[in-house]
């Protein structure tokens, strides 16, 4: 009986351990200080200020953020103390099919999260948390499906830097390269 707890103390040693383990080789995050993104289209065509930035520091810090979009020449600074809705214009909305220029970055002086949504007059809202540059990979498996209705999927890829080369392919063999 007096093995026991020195069984115990091992068996937790040992789950301490891989836990540290595992969660060293995890180095992915949605917190960061530098996002590149834009937004897909939904059913209507809004121009309206729809499109909203939710913006958290993780330390109770005040952040120093800079939103740019050059497709509608924006460049301002906010002071994010707790939490921040930061108003964007829906035009920067990708609505048409090919290359455009209407991404959006998003920087900060300190780590923040960053969660995106669109919302149009009928209260229809569709969002999605952020991930930082250094989060991102070059290889993603996209999953998609044949809709009940006159529309289609979807997918919007973002190139982070210039010059990106992007291939696109299916299960079935198609290919496409931008």
């Amino acid at each position: 009986m007096k093995c026991l707890p020195c069984i115990l103390l091992l068996v937790v040693a040992c789950h301490l351990k891989i836990e540290y383990a595992a969660s060293q080789n995890c180095e992915a995050s949605s917190v960061g200080t530098n996002f590149i993104f834009d937004l897909i289209s939904f059913a209507d065509r809004v121009t309206a200020n729809n499109i909203r930035l939710h913006i958290t520091p993780v330390l109770q810090v005040p952040a120093h953020v800079r939103v740019t979009a050059p497709f509608i020449n924006m460049d301002s600074t906010y002071t994010v103390s707790n939490y921040t809705v930061i108003p964007l214009n829906g035009t920067l909305i990708q609505f048409e099919y090919g290359k455009q220029f209407k991404g959006i970055e998003v920087s900060s002086d300190v780590n923040i999260s960053l969660a995106v949504f669109t919302a149009d007059n009928d209260d229809l809202t569709e969002g999605f948390l952020a991930l930082p540059i250094s989060a991102l990979g070059t290889r993603y498996t996209a999953a998609s499906y044949i809709p009940l209705s006159t529309f289609s999927s979807e997918i919007l890829v973002v190139g982070v830097e210039n010059d990106t080369d992007v291939t696109l392919s299916t299960v079935n063999g198609w290919k496409e390269e931008h």
